[in-house]
């Protein structure tokens, strides 16, 4: 009898634990809000590359972008969800990804896989040098040839839920686990790290932002080791996750203040 109640307790614990688990997301609303990057210097010469993120766009915008490098005149990279329809309407339907290299320096055909609306989902761009593959959810969805990205200015920033470009271009909703890597990763590689957190000593990884915190300035820190913590700007803020998300943590999550790595 002793021993069935034991057995029945640590399942109990297991499972409570299971349950127990906890994070929080970059959430945006697409008026004048999202995060800015002011100096990736690692980032900035990438040209083999891979760059993660999960998103839940809560309303389709006309064009809205996910992450990129860049200013108001070029950008060196981009990841924007592009809903059709006409700026402002009220009924703008899915839409599709696009991938940009040196917008105003070349023109390339979007993707054609498109996002759903509240929903969960995974994208991956990897670049190796000369092909772009896209995954959607660790899954192979399509390539594009591309030439290597440039540097056309020299004051570039990271964002997250903003392409900058002429004119802000907002995202409306979650965007978690945001990940930067210094070489075009295997198939095998995203689909494993996909649903779990990161360390942040992974090898080639020169960004991670997992939005689990500030720091003691009030920064979204990158976890990658490079320091390159981010400014929330507007009304942009950290949200706990819905039950939905389908990441596990590998390590504890630091609610409130953590330490900064360098100063930004």
């Amino acid at each position: 009898m002793r021993r069935c109640r034991i057995a029945t307790l640590f399942v109990l614990l297991f499972v409570t634990s299971g349950l127990a688990q906890s994070g929080q997301a970059l959430y945006l609303d697409g008026d004048g809000d999202w995060v800015e990057i002011p100096d990736p210097t690692e980032i900035m010469a990438l040209t083999n590359m891979t760059a993660e993120v999960w998103v839940k766009i809560q309303e389709f915008q006309w064009n809205s972008g996910i992450l990129a490098l860049g200013d108001r005149s070029s950008e060196r990279f981009a990841l924007t969800h592009t809903a059709y329809g006409v700026p402002g309407d009220d009924h703008l339907e899915n839409g599709i990804l696009e991938w940009e290299f040196n917008w105003s320096g070349g023109d390339y055909p979007p993707f054609s896989t498109a996002l759903g609306q509240g929903l969960y989902q995974h994208v991956a761009v990897a670049y190796d040098g000369s092909l772009c593959r896209l995954y959607i959810d660790g899954q192979f969805a399509e390539e594009r040839a591309y030439d290597p990205p440039v540097n056309q200015g020299e004051n570039y920033k990271l964002y997250f839920g903003n392409q900058i470009g002429s004119h802000p271009e907002l995202y409306q909703g979650l965007i978690d686990e945001v990940r930067i890597w210094d070489y075009a990763r295997s198939d095998e590689e995203i689909q494993a790290d996909m649903s779990r957190s990161l360390t942040g000593e992974e090898q080639g990884l020169v960004g991670y932002w997992d939005f689990n915190g500030t720091t003691q300035e009030g920064l979204v820190p990158d976890l990658s080791g490079s320091a390159n913590h981010g400014v929330l700007v507007g009304n942009a803020r950290l949200v706990q996750w819905d039950v939905e998300m389908p990441i596990t943590l590998v390590r504890p999550v630091m609610w409130g203040a953590l330490k900064s790595q360098r100063s930004p």
